[in-house]
């Protein structure tokens, strides 16, 4: 004889959800659509953007050639060495 039981949301457990302190379970996988509360969570939400223009946050060139730190000391000697290069030349004429 087969007895039929509702499942109600007392007997639901979510998505994420732990169960303890049970000696034994009997599941049913219930999918909800698309539209469901925790599908839509699951998401990953839109970025939202300020009202800056969108050039703004864009590095600079420069910037953007000289990620590593390495090439950003790189940069900064030459920049230092081309700048005491163009004040000698200046000087002498």
């Amino acid at each position: 004889m087969r007895e039929t039981v509702a499942v109600t949301i007392n007997e639901v457990l979510l998505r994420g959800c732990t169960l303890k302190n049970s000696g034994f379970v009997v599941g049913l996988v219930v999918y909800t659509g698309p539209e469901s509360r925790i599908q839509m969570n699951a998401a990953e939400p839109p970025r939202k953007q300020g009202a800056l223009r969108p050039g703004s946050l864009v590095l600079p060139s420069w910037q953007s050639a000289c990620k590593t730190r390495g090439w950003v000391a790189t940069a900064t000697l030459q920049s230092c060495q081309g700048t005491v290069t163009s004040h000698h030349v200046w000087e002498a004429v």
